[in-house]
């Protein structure tokens, strides 16, 4: 991983007990922090509900927002809206948390950096398929294209006919 040039921090040591909120925002500048990053250009609000107790830290984590990606299906340009939300426990101690929600930071600690935990997140918000929502909105010469080239079932029923002489055998 790259030196991190922007990050989420939260200065919680100068923090009274309670609730507090931290709002950021992230482009493509927080993505290329890691190198194995699928999203290259986004515009994303972050918003952070804090609340310091006097043993541990709870907070919500939610975002909304723009990525700029590649179609799946016609391979055109276009922003995908992505939004997200997940909870955060932070304890203090040296233990190796088992639950991917509790984490674990050393008592001397003043300040806390959501950055992997914020990148992890709007990753799991993407879609498996990224694509237009309708089909309508692809490059429709790149669908017929794919029309073209795509193996249609008919193509598929037809056996070849030095494969039926096999087939026969094998059904007996």
């Amino acid at each position: 991983m790259k030196k991190k040039k922007q990050g989420l921090l939260i200065p919680f040591s100068s923090l009274k007990e309670g609730k507090h909120q931290f709002d950021y925002s992230i482009d493509a500048a927080f993505f290329e922090q890691y190198e194995q990053s699928l999203v290259h250009e986004a515009q994303i609000d972050v918003f952070v509900d804090f609340e310091k107790k006097r043993n541990l830290m709870e907070m919500d984590i939610s975002f909304n927002g723009k990525i700029g990606s590649i179609c799946d299906r016609c391979s055109d340009p276009f922003e995908l809206e992505i939004d997200g939300e997940d909870y955060l426990i932070v304890k203090f101690g040296e233990e190796e948390s088992i639950d991917e929600h509790i984490i674990y930071i050393s008592d001397s600690a003043y300040e806390l950096d959501l950055s992997d935990q914020v990148y992890q997140l709007v990753n799991l918000a993407l879609p498996a398929k990224i694509e237009h929502e309708k089909e309508e909105d692809c490059d429709q010469e790149m669908i017929k294209k794919l029309q073209e080239y795509s193996i249609s079932e008919e193509k598929e029923d037809k056996v070849d006919p030095r494969w039926e002489a096999l087939n026969k055998l094998k059904n007996k």
